[in-house]
């Protein structure tokens, strides 16, 4: 796990996940999401942003996600 404070979870407001040094990418995520109340948002504007929890070297950035 590679969180700065040594934590294995990252936890955020609808999900929790465990990332992976190696491939850069969330070993699993758990979401807490009420799917009847899901609505379509408008997302073409928003860049996608790194974690300061985690360290940058282990993250993946905007040019991975740009116009997907």
């Amino acid at each position: 796990m590679v969180r700065v404070d040594g934590s294995p979870v990252i936890d955020y407001t609808h999900f929790s996940l465990a990332q992976s040094r190696k491939r850069r990418f969330a070993r699993w995520v758990a979401w807490n999401v009420d799917g009847g109340s899901l609505q379509k948002l408008d997302r073409s504007r928003e860049k996608f942003r790194l974690d300061p929890r985690v360290d940058g070297k282990f993250q993946v950035g905007d040019e991975l996600y740009a116009d997907n």
